[in-house]
């Protein structure tokens, strides 16, 4: 809900996490989600190879920092949030961010 808020398609969202070689995403952004991907299932397999695969695509060292840290907080989130059976919606979500549920936690 967050994200069709935003104009993300459904469609787009439901491909990502099983389909992320055919899914339509520019081509630049696809290695910053592997990467991304890899590390919310799998932290203790990330590599210096994983992280030198989207600088190759293109980005500089702060997006690669970004992305850790935008999937490292949402995943502490999410647990935080799942954890204490809090009631969310995308629509909170989506008018105040994740910064939004900070009264709830």
């Amino acid at each position: 809900m967050t994200a069709a808020r935003f104009g993300i398609e459904e469609s787009l969202l439901a491909a990502l996490p099983t389909h992320l070689e055919s899914a339509p995403v520019v081509g630049r952004l696809r290695p910053a989600l592997a990467y991304v991907a890899k590390l919310a299932a799998t932290p203790d397999r990330i590599t210096p190879s994983d992280a030198e695969a989207v600088l190759s695509a293109g980005w500089f060292e702060k997006p690669p920092h970004d992305a850790v840290s935008i999937c490292g907080r949402s995943n502490l989130t999410n647990r935080l949030i799942s954890g204490d059976y809090f009631e969310t919606s995308g629509e909170r979500l989506a008018e105040g961010g994740y910064a939004g549920l900070a009264d709830l936690l």
